[in-house]
């Protein structure tokens, strides 16, 4: 029942939001972008932020007046909507780096502390320093059609896979409503115009990405050990993380700020090898898709984690070689 309930509801907000944007028209008076080197040679709408929070807003109040299933309370819905205009005023004004990092840093503190009751001081501050490395990586990946999304997709995927054998149905079924907007934007982001996430849409997710994580974390069976905990969220975060310190390392290299945009990300570079948008957006995924479902097996099958991060590190170290090696050409 559930399930069924939260489709229709779903496919309900679908059907409407896809009248006001297109069929209406309504989407030009979204955000445009006229910046040519950030988001698109041509002009650009970043609606997926007005799409995203608008839907978090429909479903947590139908779940509030009981007409729907949902996580999420209003409390949380405030927090999504601070990372939503974070991004708003980014996409508007393009927020200073450096300004944003501190940002970060204070949401995630809090959240932290909100959502964990753990009292070793190591641990907090390895927690934060990971959730704020994950939170910035996977905002800088979104420089590609459905690279963040495709991600999105995979990351809601494998949490509902590690909390399956919990028979959670509430948390479950508001995930699966996710899944179907994802998808929803992933068309409209891969086949129609030039509609993106934006700021707005990139932060509003990976902020929902880290309370989900925080909030849920009991239901991912691992055992006492918090270390484990952290390097299941490296492993699954592992892309985005080594596209920001890619990034970081050689934009440094060449003196230019790591906070400064470009088109020197990985997804650049598996376009420029490939010949192709597609195939390198088709290459990341699976990458992603691998290791997540590898640590899926291993949380099953209560294998060591250890392996599983020694493999990851020795792949980047091949793929940072062969990156190097086709740009020194």
């Amino acid at each position: 029942m559930y399930f069924f309930n939260n489709i229709t509801l779903s496919l309900f907000f679908i059907f409407i939001i896809h009248i006001f944007i297109f069929s209406l028209n309504l989407k030009r008076f979204f955000i445009k972008s006229n910046n040519l080197g950030r988001w698109s040679d041509h002009k650009a709408y970043l609606i997926g932020g007005i799409i995203f929070l608008s839907f978090l807003i429909y479903f947590t109040t139908l779940s509030y007046l009981n007409f729907a299933v949902f996580f999420l309370d209003f409390y949380e819905l405030f927090i999504l909507f601070i990372f939503f205009l974070i991004g708003f005023y980014d996409d508007k004004f393009n927020l200073d780096g450096k300004y944003k990092i501190l940002i970060y840093l204070f949401i995630i503190i809090f959240l932290n502390f909100y959502y964990t009751d753990n009292r070793y001081l190591f641990t907090n501050l390895l927690t934060i320093f990971i959730l704020l490395v994950i939170f910035i990586s996977i905002n800088i990946i979104d420089n590609m059609d459905g690279i963040f999304s495709s991600f999105f997709f995979i990351v809601i995927c494998s949490f509902v896979s590690l909390v399956y054998n919990n028979s959670n149905l509430i948390i479950i079924s508001g995930l699966l409503s996710i899944i179907l907007i994802n998808l929803y934007f992933m068309y409209i982001n891969i086949f129609k115009d030039k509609n993106y996430l934006g700021d707005s849409g990139s932060y509003l997710l990976s902020g929902f990405i880290i309370i989900l994580y925080l909030k849920f974390k009991y239901l991912i069976e691992l055992n006492s050990y918090s270390i484990n905990y952290l390097i299941l969220l490296f492993v699954t975060f592992a892309y985005p993380i080594y596209d920001f310190v890619y990034v970081c390392f050689y934009r440094i290299l060449n003196k230019k700020s790591p906070f400064s945009g470009g088109i020197d990300h990985t997804s650049h570079f598996f376009s420029k090898y490939f010949n192709s948008d597609s195939k390198s957006l088709i290459f990341i995924c699976g990458i992603n898709l691998i290791y997540i479902v590898s640590n899926y097996f291993l949380i099953l099958n209560k294998y060591n984690y250890y392996y599983n991060i020694c493999l990851l590190l020795i792949f980047y170290a091949f793929l940072s070689i062969l990156i190097f090696k086709f740009k020194s050409k």
